[in-house]
């Protein structure tokens, strides 16, 4: 099981001590420093150090930079010249003396010389064998002295006490295995280092002033034998430098005293005595213009493969005021951060990587006079701002809240943003008639964000969506309007919100009515794309207080939400009523409507809920009962209800709950049903429960339980399971019971045949339709084409679409109109045509494919509770056929004619010619046509005596200049169709080799010369 962070961080730093100093023997040893020193000098004789250690160390820059950072640090430490003092210490060989398998290192040796003492002395040291490396602690004497460090970075003094009978060693392990090797109870040692080391600061003047620091190490023997050893940094003094970054321009410079402790000891790493790393620091009284808010220090790590890395964090909330203008500012979420390596390649503060983070949070409030402005903004989430600014100029008001979402390049996120402005007027505001008022006016702009309905409705049954519309105390809400806006308009490319907001009152501050309408558009989709419909979005508050708002009796307060999505259709609305109180009595609920159409169509009203078996359709929202508490010292009693309306089923249910108790003697009961009604004719279905126990001393003196189901009237029926209980026994009884005559005889059932006839015969029922596959070459007269538009005739090729909204057919019906009907199927079969006038057969209907429309089909048929509970609202089903005539004939058949051709030539005067033609490839000439006198129509082409009309004729292609065929050009055959002879004139026609003169066009056969 893993231990606490200090227990992990306390192993960390074991392990990586040793391997660090070890580190350091190696590379001594390869430097060939370890091997020519001999046995130390005679200052260290009688001391328990003498055995084993070696002349001081010189010249000990070598190894990795870490490694030599150690070596230099510690070979600076006491010179041979200043041993006149009480304290020796420096950096020493070492000699394990026939240790098991070890062999020579490093050592940090200390000599104290206590006054009427034995001199106290220590050593830490590690060698290196077979076994890996190994640390030694070894210390000896008695007494207590202080003197200065010679060669230390700054002025450090040195205090030990301690008092050891005989010789005190102690050896640990690479993974942190500590021995005892030799001790006797009760000896213990003291070594404190204490001073001013320098300051920890990057560059740009962030970081931590340590100020005067100490550091402790204690060695304690127990009465068991057992060594216990603590290691304490104490920082009382540090203060911490802030980076306030954008806030510059109120705070130059930022230093807050942030004294600490660190330690080291059995139960793992502490940070001010807390072993999880994270504390509070006590928030120091003013200084000067700063009033500090909250302090916090921070300790993580992170075991690297070369180092180990310690960070070590601090957050300030601060207060301050401002030079020059009567204002006062906050900076929140303020931080620093510097990190300690432990490593053979980095050793000590890396004075780089400070980090100093601009605050989350800066807030800024002026007064001056009458005028009141406050403002915030918020850098706490990565990517976005979100800021507030509100003023009050007597006697109005103004607030703005705006979202910044910045964009993002690794993700192709665009910049986007969210303003709500608002402007209120004092009483009585602007008069528009009637009573009311308009007491305040703004809107809502916003680019590259859409509208989250999902989190709107959520934020509509908290309450926090109110805040959106004119809140009652604007600087209240800086705070938390930010958040609450980035969740109900997340950003989202190409997407824009815009739209208007005002605020009506009537009676004063008797009734307020704030609305905004919200309309979500889209940008076009590029590529020829069409932009996607617009989404409208009504968010409104009401509140009514009766009889005054000072002192209401009556509160009701209606958070609302309405959604109109074009593109589906839909249209959903949500109330909330928190906040609601009648006679000092909280009242509490949910309102909800869906109206939706399309592919998953469903209708749904309710107040306070729904049926709890009801499967709700797609997007409903959990929903809150209405409901009121009374709460009073000895007695509770809760209400709530609902009534529902699906396009299934009319729902309603209500619960009441009395709880009474008294020197542990009480009452509960409860009384609750759900009912689903049926209207014509009237029946109901009712399921409720209800219970009354009383208790004393925590168990039931006597108790009734009754689970019932009641349907009625005509007949009526009461079936049920119960149970008496009693502190002696329990009786359980069933009933089922049934009275009361069958329903009367109500008015005949209507006759659905002949209602769905007249449907049919509706001109508004029938459609006529084109097929697909009809030809581009087949024209219509304008007669035919205006008829076809308008649905009295039919395309030869097309058909007819007749369709009803009635009733579904093809499925079987007992119910209509909310009452009872013999049940009956009724469909549409054989469809034919018929002549008009003498209704004859004249072909039957082919290709007969049905046609569906949305039905609740509850409506027409008797469903079961768990039916109408669980069934789609709306369902497809047939209401019609499409049909087409595709073995239609003419009733005459086609008639054959003997057409005669009269031909005449006409001379122009003067023999006037047309140009000559230049010969045609292919071709052997071309005749010269001379162009004719005039002459009179009428006397040339008189209206026949008889109208011939004719059948379809072939079609082919010849040139325009003599009417010649081009199949000796083309091998053309004759053509059905005008489209497929038109094709192939355009394609000669266009064949660069017969020139500019290759005029061709369509004829029929007859036509050709």
């Amino acid at each position: 099981m893993a231990g606490s962070p200090g227990e992990e961080l306390l192993a960390a730093v074991r392990t990586q001590c040793v391997v660090l100093l070890d580190a350091a023997r190696r590379s001594l040893e390869s430097a060939g420093r370890l091997e020519p020193l001999t046995a130390a000098g005679d200052e260290w004789a009688g001391t328990a150090l003498a055995p084993h250690l070696l002349q001081r160390l010189t010249d000990v820059d070598a190894g990795q930079p870490g490694v030599a950072a150690l070596l230099r640090g510690l070979g600076r430490l006491g010179t041979p010249e200043a041993s006149g003092g009480p304290v020796h210490v420096g950096l020493h060989g070492w000699d394990a003396a026939g240790g098991p398998g070890q062999g020579r290192g490093p050592a940090l040796a200390l000599r104290v010389d206590t006054p009427g003492g034995t001199p106290l002395a220590a050593a830490v040291a590690v060698t290196g064998g077979p076994a890996g490396p190994l640390l030694w602690v070894v210390a000896s004497g008695s007494g207590a002295a202080e003197g200065a460090v010679v060669g230390a970075d700054g002025d450090v003094t040195c205090s030990a006490s301690g008092t050891l009978d005989g010789r005190l060693l102690l050896t640990c392990t690479l993974d942190g295995t500590v021995e005892v090797v030799e001790a006797s109870p009760g000896d213990n040692v003291s070594l404190t280092l204490s001073g001013r080391p320098a300051d920890l600061l990057a560059a740009r003047g962030v970081g931590l002033r340590l100020g005067d620091a100490a550091l402790q190490c204690d060695i304690a023997v127990g009465a068991e034998g057992g060594a216990h050893a603590k290691l304490d940094a104490r920082l009382p003094a540090a203060a911490l430098v802030f980076d306030t970054g954008m806030a510059q321009a109120l705070l130059e410079r930022l230093e807050l005293p942030v004294g600490f402790s660190f330690g080291l000891a059995e139960g793992g790493a502490r940070l001010n005595d807390d072993p999880g790393l994270k504390v509070s620091l006590p928030t120091p009284g003013p200084i000067g213009p700063l009033a500090p808010k909250a302090l916090a220090a921070i300790l993580g790590f992170e075991q690297g493969a070369e180092a180990l890395t310690l960070r070590l964090g601090f957050e300030a909330d601060v207060r301050t005021a401002v030079s020059a203008v009567p204002a006062q500012a906050a900076l929140d979420g303020l931080t620093t951060t510097l990190p300690v390596r432990l490593g053979a390649e980095a050793l000590g503060p890396d004075l780089d990587g400070i980090t100093g983070g601009p605050p989350d949070g800066v807030s800024i409030a002026v007064t001056a006079g009458p005028i009141a402005a406050a403002g915030l903004l918020d850098l706490g989430r990565p990517g976005e701002y979100t800021g507030a600014l509100v003023v009050r100029i007597p006697p109005m008001s103004v607030s703005a809240f705006g979202v910044l979402g910045l964009p993002d390049t690794s993700t192709g996120t665009p910049l986007s943003f969210l303003v709500v402005l608002g402007v209120r007027f004092p009483l009585p505001g602007i008069q528009v008639g009637f009573g009311f008022a308009v007491s305040g006016v703004g809107g809502i702009l916003g680019a590259g964000r859409r509208i989250d309905r999902d989190a709107l409705m959520a934020a509509v049954a908290d309450g926090r969506a109110a805040q959106l519309l004119f809140p009652a105390d604007p600087g209240a809400a800086l705070a938390t309007l930010g958040d609450t806006m980035s969740a109900l308009f997340p950003a989202c490319p190409g997407r824009f919100v815009v739209g208007p907001m005002f605020e009506l009152s009537w009676g004063g501050r008797l009734l307020r009515l704030a609305l905004g309408v919200v309309a979500e558009l889209s940008a076009s989709a590029g590529d020829g794309g069409d932009a996607a419909p617009p989404r409208f979005t009504v968010l409104g508050k009401l509140t009514l207080m009766v009889p005054d708002e000072v002192a209401p009796l009556i509160t009701v307060q209606a958070t609302l939400m309405a959604d109109i999505d074009i593109a589906t259709p839909a249209f959903t609305a949500f109330a909330n009523l928190t906040g609601s109180q009648l006679a000092g009595l909280p009242l509490t609920g949910d309102l909800y409507l869906l109206v939706r159409g399309g592919s998953d169509p469903a209708f749904v009203f309710s107040a306070g809920g729904l049926h709890p078996a009801y499967r709700a359709p797609a997007g409903v929202p959990a929903l809150r009962r209405i409901g009121m508490r009374l709460g009073m010292p000895l007695v509770e009693l809760r209400c709530e209800a609902y009534v529902a309306v699906t396009s299934n089923s009319v729902q309603f249910g209500a619960r009441v709950e009395l709880s009474a108790e008294l020197a542990e003697c009480g009452l509960s009961g409860h009384f609750g049903f759900d009912a689903l009604f049926e209207w014509d004719p009237f029946h109901f279905s009712v399921h409720a429960s209800a219970a009354v126990a009383v208790e004393v001393m925590g168990e039931t003196l006597m108790g009734v339980s009754l689970d019932l189901l009641v349907e009625g009237p005509a007949p009526w029926r009461l079936k049920g399971t119960g149970r008496v209980e009693t502190f002696l026994f329990d009786v359980p009884f069933s009933i089922d019971e049934t009275w009361g005559g069958p329903p009367p005889v109500g008015q005949p059932p209507p006759r659905l045949g002949d209602l769905l006839a007249a449907e049919f015969a509706k001109p508004q029922s029938w459609r006529a339709q084109a097929a697909p596959e009809v030809l581009a070459g087949v024209q219509l007269t304008q007669e035919a084409a205006d008829g076809i538009a308008a649905g009295t005739v039919v395309h030869p090729l097309g058909t007819l679409q007749v369709r009803q909204r009635l009733m579904p057919l093809e499925v079987p019906i007992d119910r209509f109109a909310g009452a009872g009907v013999p049940r009956q199927t009724w469909s549409v079969s054989e469809p034919r045509l018929v002549r008009r006038d003498a209704q004859a057969v004249v072909s039957d209907a082919t290709d007969i494919r049905p046609v569906t429309e949305q039905f609740a089909l509850g409506q027409f048929q008797t469903l079961s509770h768990e039916e109408q509970l669980s069934r789609p609202a709306f369902q497809d089903m047939a209401c019609g056929v499409t049909f087409g005539a595709g073995g239609l004939q003419h009733a005459d058949g086609p008639r054959t004619v003997t057409l005669e051709w009269e031909v005449k030539s006409f001379v122009a005067e003067g023999d006037e010619a047309l140009a000559p033609l230049r010969t045609w490839d292919g071709l052997s000439g071309v005749q010269q046509m001379p162009l004719g006198e005039r002459f009179r129509l009428d006397d040339w082409l008189r209206p026949p005596d008889e109208r011939v009309e004719t059948g379809p004729q072939p079609l082919t292609t010849a040139f325009v200049s003599d009417v010649a065929p081009t199949a000796r050009v083309a091998g053309t055959p004759s053509f059905a169709a005008e489209a497929q002879a038109r094709a192939l004139a355009a394609t000669l026609d266009a064949a660069a080799s017969f020139g500019r003169l290759a005029s061709v066009s369509v004829v029929e056969t007859w036509e050709l010369v």
